[in-house]
């Protein structure tokens, strides 16, 4: 089980790390996007006269929302890989290595996996809708082919499914076959350990 945690894992840690790249590009399109509008006229003249219609304000204002959408979708199971995300400990707080496994599984098992379940079963229909009609963005100069941007939407619901399963089965093995002096965190979530130890 811990073999199949770690390839799983694997595959998302690598796309999440290579994804948290996208920031700079959003960062890049936010200034731009901000210097444009300061600057009296550059809009119309830089965007209208030297560039066409390949770049515009709305355009540029849109691939800023969907390079956010798709760096938080890359992410998030990565996130959830490193423990990073929000608990509410009420339950878990003080328990046993034993109880907090049984309370990631059955969190897992009854809120998580059904969640990832209905994201997914209505978010390929979603993708295919938008390729079938082929949608654009209602905005005039916006980005087109929509189904891409949801598709990438979609596909962070996979990499979440995949980082699910990844605790799912270091749990189930953490019960099956501790591993004596390992923490609960080290224990199911072993890429939390480098965000410990500052890696």
């Amino acid at each position: 089980m811990r073999q199949v945690a770690d390839i799983l894992e694997t595959i998302v840690a690598a796309t999440g790390r290579a994804a948290a790249w996208l920031f700079l590009l959003l960062l890049g399109l936010i200034m731009l996007d901000i210097v444009t509008r300061a600057i009296p006229g550059f809009s119309y003249h830089v965007w209208q006269n030297m560039l066409g219609n390949a770049v515009s304000s709305t355009r540029l204002q849109e691939l800023q929302w969907h390079v956010h959408t798709v760096l938080f979708s890359a992410v998030l199971g990565y996130a959830y890989l490193r423990n990073a995300q929000v608990r509410i400990d009420l339950l878990r707080e003080g328990r046993s290595k034993t109880m907090k496994l049984w309370i990631e599984i059955l969190g897992i098992l009854l809120f998580l996996m059904p969640l990832n379940a209905i994201l997914l079963g209505y978010g390929f229909g979603f993708v295919e809708h938008s390729f079938r009609t082929a949608e654009t963005s209602p905005a005039v100069g916006g980005v087109g082919a929509r189904f891409v941007i949801k598709g990438l939407l979609v596909s962070g619901f996979v990499l979440v499914t995949l980082a699910t399963l990844a605790v799912l089965l270091r749990a189930v093995a953490a019960l099956v076959s501790p591993r004596p002096g390992l923490s609960f965190e080290r224990e199911v979530f072993p890429l939390s350990a480098d965000r410990a130890d500052g890696i």
